[in-house]
This record gives C-alpha cells, structure tokens and sequence, in this order.
C-alpha cells in the first residue's frame, strides 16, 4: 500500500473514532420485533427486502444511494452478543447498524485501486473499531453490495448468503466461501466476522474479518440473506418460490419469500433477514 493510501486510510480512522465513541449512547433505544418489508423501485432499481426478527432482532438492513458513483449501496449485517456476557441484545444491533453505516462509506473513501485489497483494509478499519467499541462478546457477520453504472461489487465478511441470477436458476456465489464452525469444537459458529476481540486476541490468524469478493454485470439479479435463513429457505425453496412467482417484482417475491419462512417459523431459531436486487 503506497504512503498516500497510508494517509487517507489514517483519515478515514479519525472521523471514525467520534462515531465508535457515541454508539453506546444508542443501548437504551427500543427496537421493534416485527417484520419490516421494504420496496425501492424506480428506471434504475428494482429492489426490496423483509426483515422477519426471531427472539434478538439483530439484523440490520440499510440502504444509500448516489455515493461516491455508486448509485445503490446495501448493507445486510447480523448483529450478535453474548448474552452470558452482557445484560441484553443491544450491542449486536449497535454494532450491526455501526458496521451497516459505515463500512460502505469506508470502502468508498480508501484510495485503492484493487477492489479486493480496498475491501481488506476497510474490513481491518472497521474491525477495529468495533473492537474499541466492545472489546469482547460483540460481534457481526455482513454482507455489502455496491451498484456502479456498468458493476456491482459485492463484498461478505462471514456466514452470509449471496445467491446470483444466471438467467435459469440462483446460483451460489462461487467466490464466497464457507466459514462456518462446529459449535461442539469451537467457541464460534463461524471463524471470519467483525468484532469478538477475545477470540482474536487467543487466535489472530484463524478469526479474522477477511472479506470474499464478487464482481458482476450492473444488471445481474443478486439475492443476499442472513444466515438466519439457512434452515427455512434453501436454495432449491428459493428457486422454486422464484419459479412460481417470477422474477419481475422485487417486492412481489420478497413477499411470497416471507410468506414461506413464515409458514416455517416452528423451524426458526435466528433473525432471518433476506434482500432482492433484480
């Protein structure tokens, strides 16, 4: 990394601190537990998402727009703490909201031409802040899409699913792995993610925020959920809903998406939360 990136990655941390200082101020605001359904939709996008909260109600979804050149930003982060640690839920959506505002910003900001290390050294800021702001039992997984006029950018850090139109079917993102852990065998169900300082501090080169890149067409229909998802709506349910339904409406198939995690809610035990691009 040249001195100049050095310099304005150092000036991004700065603005960052005030921000990480006043994040605690915001525990004692209360958080609605039902579900939150969304639709943007004008010439240029075609978007909607549905928050559907378990018992936490940790995700955040957040949307900007017009930014640096980049028409849509979407952040979708599941918040987490340990409630044997820490009094209530609170932090894990604090943190979640932190990392939803300001690692897009981050990324837009770091002078870097190679979109995979800007994504590296913002995910580093971030995870450092976070830790500042809790230094332990505090964590998020995300996942942040960025819409430019002839790209989109998709950048994960952690256990989200990011599923691509290939014109048939969803397709897993081929670029993003899976990090996920056995909880009988480690403390974490999942070994990338920001934040949790003491699993850090214990084992800095297994727990990490390594972020996975995607690079797509601007025009590519991109699906992203949390892992809250992953036992009530598959990937073969996300096809077959998609085929029922069509892929012309945003909101018209995030709604029968909920409709059908819905009819699964005995099998829910996480905030699932579930974003459409098309």
């Amino acid at each position: 990394m040249a001195v100049r990136d050095v310099i304005k990655v150092g000036q991004i941390v700065i603005k960052l601190k005030n921000k990480a200082e006043n994040i605690r101020n915001s525990e004692n605001q209360k958080s609605a537990s039902k579900i939150t359904k969304v639709e943007y939709k004008n010439s240029e996008m075609n978007i909607s998402y549905s928050l559907i909260p378990y018992q936490r109600n940790q995700d955040v979804i957040k949307i900007q727009k017009n930014n640096r050149g980049a028409k849509l930003i979407v952040s979708v982060v599941d918040g987490y703490n340990d409630n044997n640690k820490l009094r209530d839920n609170k932090p894990g959506k604090n943190v979640a909201t932190f990392v939803a505002t300001n690692f897009p910003k981050t990324f837009l900001k770091t002078q870097i031409k190679d979109v995979r290390k800007r994504a590296e050294i913002s995910a580093e800021i971030i995870d450092q802040e976070v830790i500042k702001i809790y230094p332990a039992y505090v964590a998020c997984v995300g996942g942040f899409l960025f819409s430019f006029e002839s790209k989109q950018i998709i950048i994960v850090v952690g256990s989200i699913f990011v599923y691509i139109w290939n014109g048939f079917l969803w397709k897993k993102a081929k670029e993003i792995g899976d990090y996920s852990l056995d909880l009988k065998k480690y403390p974490s169900d999942v070994s990338r993610f920001f934040g949790e300082g003491e699993l850090k501090r214990q084992n800095p080169t297994f727990y990490k925020a390594k972020p996975d890149t995607v690079i797509l067409p601007y025009k590519t229909p991109v699906f992203i959920g949390t892992d809250g998802t992953e036992e009530i709506l598959s990937l073969e349910d996300l096809n077959h809903v998609t085929k029922k339904t069509g892929l012309k409406s945003a909101k018209k198939l995030i709604d029968k998406l909920t409709d059908f995690i819905q009819s699964k809610k005995n099998l829910q035990n996480d905030d699932a939360s579930i974003f459409l691009k098309i």
